[in-house]
């Protein structure tokens, strides 16, 4: 992949990332779907228990999905060595740096790792998110964490009360007499199909942020960053398969020698007939 012509230094910056824009369109039509249909079907002390948790989780949502992509997790090492001027300073930048980063030219923390995308090296890198359009590293990691865990709540909260509430409007038959009387059978029926089309991408992002939760947990306590992971993943990958290839080399040469030493034996042979003229032979001397 080659770097990209900008530099990024956060992920508000544009050019927006089609997921990004995406994401932004589902959580919108999802949350406007739960507020306009869904908290109202519930009794009055529900409706302000409920509207209370999920006020607190929409703007934790909010706040830190702003912080996450709005964040700048640049290396330090490079912003200074590139505003200053010292030649001095510059060279003592470059004999204590721990590593040299071709493509930004200049010294890098050991942790850093050059994103394309980004165009940058981020410190303790873990990974690009495609979802905030920015990098994840150790300056913005424990926010994306915050941030994942959340959004997890706030899905998964929607989509058991979107089925509970979307089941009880479509097999509750006063609840479907109500729904007639208040807004017409033709528009009950496109208010159906926009809550079962909220369903859908409610439960599909639970599911989807509940693994990328857990995952994290595993590596946090792994002691290691997504990018890690997928080295050592690769590395074993490679490692099985070259082992692989090595076992059916040496399964082939042994059927090779194998062969070879079969045909030796073949050529050795005396044939049939002259063993017998030679036994016949000595028969007769002995007589």
């Amino acid at each position: 992949m080659k770097p990209s012509a900008i530099q990024r230094k956060h992920g508000l910056q544009r050019p927006f990332y089609p997921l990004q824009i995406f994401s932004w369109f589902s959580c919108i039509y999802n949350n406007l779907i739960y507020i306009v249909f869904i908290i109202p079907e519930h009794s009055l002390p529900d409706i302000i228990t409920l509207s209370s948790i999920y006020a607190t989780l929409l703007f934790l949502l909010i706040l830190l999905g702003y912080k996450v992509s709005r964040s700048d997790p640049t290396d330090p090492v490079t912003i200074a060595y590139k505003k200053e001027k010292d030649q001095g300073i510059l060279q003592d930048y470059e004999e204590k740096s721990e590593r040299y980063c071709s493509i930004c030219n200049c010294p890098v923390y050991k942790t850093s790792k050059h994103c394309m995308r980004c165009n940058r090296c981020t410190i303790g890198f873990d990974h690009h998110c495609k979802w905030v359009n920015n990098c994840i590293g150790v300056k913005n990691y424990k926010e994306f964490f915050a941030f994942i865990v959340v959004v997890q709540f706030i899905h998964v909260l929607m989509t058991i009360d979107i089925a509970f509430i979307g089941t009880q409007m479509i097999l509750n038959e006063s609840s479907m007499i109500s729904g007639y009387k208040k807004a017409g059978k033709e528009f009950f029926y496109f208010q159906e199909a926009l809550i079962m089309i909220a369903l859908v991408l409610c439960t599909l992002a639970a599911t989807f942020i509940t693994k990328l939760v857990f995952f994290h947990v595993y590596i946090s306590i792994k002691g290691i960053t997504t990018y890690q992971y997928i080295l050592s993943t690769m590395k074993n990958v490679e490692e099985k398969n070259s082992g692989n290839l090595s076992e059916n080399r040496l399964v082939k040469d042994e059927g090779l020698d194998k062969d070879k030493k079969v045909s030796e034996v073949k050529d050795c042979n005396v044939p049939e007939n002259s063993l017998n003229q030679t036994m016949a032979l000595k028969i007769n001397v002995s007589v």
